[in-house]
């Protein structure tokens, strides 16, 4: 079984990664960002919330997702985390970033995390 370290995973269950047009799909993430999540989560004390994980083709292109065509998600390598407020959002971010995050895009409510190796690194991005 490929994903059996999974089983060393604390904090989060494959599913919550799931794209939502295809149940089970969450265990695509890649398993360095998996376990550099484990580490956030276990820093900063407090819940974390997945609002997307891997996405199939077809749900990344839907015009409410709006998902890049090349996007991370897509190959399991990025993370969009639910943020309430601004302590969280600073205390995921010095995490991400101290545990070697070097993809980062910065929303009102959520936060996403990037691992892609064929894509820039040493960025942070705004959405609209």
């Amino acid at each position: 079984n490929m994903n059996t370290w999974w089983d060393n995973i604390r904090y989060f269950k494959p599913n919550e990664f799931d794209s939502p047009d295809a149940p089970g799909s969450g265990k695509n993430m890649n398993r360095d960002l998996i376990e550099i999540l484990e580490v956030i989560r276990s820093r900063v004390g407090r819940s974390i919330t997945i609002s997307s994980g891997y996405r199939t083709a077809s749900y990344n292109a839907l015009p409410k997702i709006g998902g890049n065509p090349d996007s991370a998600h897509l190959r399991g390598l990025a993370v969009d985390i639910i943020v309430e407020n601004s302590f969280a959002r600073y205390s995921i971010l010095d995490q991400a970033v101290k545990n070697g995050v070097r993809r980062l895009g910065i929303a009102k409510t959520f936060l996403h995390l990037d691992l892609d190796p064929t894509l820039p690194r040493g960025v942070a991005w705004l959405y609209d």
